[in-house]
C-alpha cells in the first residue's frame, strides 16, 4: 500500500509556518503603514505652512504703504485699509492659529468680520513693520512651528513694491 499525501503533524507544520510568515509580512506592512502615515502628516502640515506663506506675502505686498492706511501694527496681528474692497484687511495669530480677517476695524476691534483659518499649529507668530517717512518700507515676518518635537521657522521680508500715492 503507497501512501500519498500528507500526514497530519506534517499538515500541522506547514500550517504553522504559514501562519508564522503570514504574521511577519503583516507586522512589516503595519510599521511600514505606520511610517507613511507619519510622513504624510508631516507633508500635508509642512504644505499648509508653506501655502500659508505665500498667501501672507501675497496679501501684504498688495497692502498700502502709507502708514495712515494702516489701523493697527503689532508683533502678532496686523491691520490695514484695503483700498479695493473699501473695508480692513488683517493678519492676526491666535490660539496658535493665524487667521486672515476681512471686515469693519474701528477702535482696535473688529466690528464686523470674516475670519478665515489659514494655517494651524503655529508656535509663534512675528511681524516687524519698517516704517519711514510715515511710508511702509518693507515687513519681516516669521512663523515657527513644531511638529513631533521639530522647529519649522519659516522667514519672509517684503518690500513694498513702488506704486502710486494714493
Amino acid at each position: 500500500m503507497s501512501k500519498e499525501g500528507f500526514t497530519l503533524i506534517e499538515w500541522l507544520v506547514s500550517f504553522a509556518l504559514i501562519i508564522f510568515i503570514a504574521t511577519l509580512l503583516f507586522q512589516f506592512s503595519a510599521l511600514l503603514q505606520i511610517k507613511i502615515n507619519k510622513s504624510s502628516t508631516i507633508s500635508n502640515h509642512l504644505s499648509e505652512i508653506f501655502s500659508a506663506v505665500d498667501l501672507i506675502s501675497r496679501k501684504i505686498y498688495a497692502a498700502p504703504i502709507k502708514k495712515e492706511k494702516w489701523k493697527k501694527i503689532s508683533k502678532e496681528q496686523i491691520v490695514w485699509h484695503d483700498h479695493p474692497t473699501k473695508k480692513e484687511a488683517g493678519w492676526i495669530f491666535e490660539n496658535e492659529k493665524i487667521f486672515f480677517f476681512t471686515g469693519t476695524y474701528q477702535d482696535g476691534r473688529w466690528k464686523i468680520k470674516r475670519k478665515n483659518l489659514v494655517a494651524s499649529n503655529i508656535k509663534k507668530v512675528v511681524f516687524k513693520v519698517n516704517i519711514v517717512d510715515d511710508f511702509v518700507r518693507s515687513i519681516h515676518f516669521l512663523l515657527e512651528s513644531k511638529i513631533k518635537d521639530k522647529v519649522y521657522l519659516f522667514e519672509r521680508d517684503i518690500v513694498m513694491r513702488n506704486r502710486f500715492l494714493s
